[in-house]
């Protein structure tokens, strides 16, 4: 079975943690990458993810698999670009960049 290079933008909500800058109950965007070979992989590792990094996941606003074998032109994004780059090379899970609206989030002083 192949594996893919997964990609997510999730709507998170912070639990108490000392690991990150978040107020517990914050809310925030979050972009995610990984590899799976399926789609219920991929949402399983997601979870486990962010359940490591102190976050619940609330929503999928996106979910977009590529093959190994993707270019810069077909992402088109250089920030996606990187992190699915960094996803495929190691293999692991990781974040990208995080949006917190002022009105949904408090950070850590």
């Amino acid at each position: 079975m192949n594996e893919w290079i997964w990609f997510f933008v999730v709507e998170v909500r912070a639990r108490k943690a000392e690991t990150q800058a978040l107020v517990e109950g914050s809310t925030a965007l979050l972009q995610c990458f990984l590899t799976a070979t399926t789609i219920e992989d991929a949402l399983h590792q997601l979870d486990d993810f962010l359940a490591a990094e102190a976050f619940d996941r609330l929503a999928i606003r996106k979910a977009q698999s590529f093959e190994h074998d993707f270019t810069r032109d077909e992402i088109g994004n250089d920030v996606v670009f990187a992190g699915l780059r960094q996803a495929a090379a190691s293999g692991l899970p990781h974040k990208g960049t995080m949006v917190v609206a002022r009105e949904a989030a408090a950070w850590k002083s």
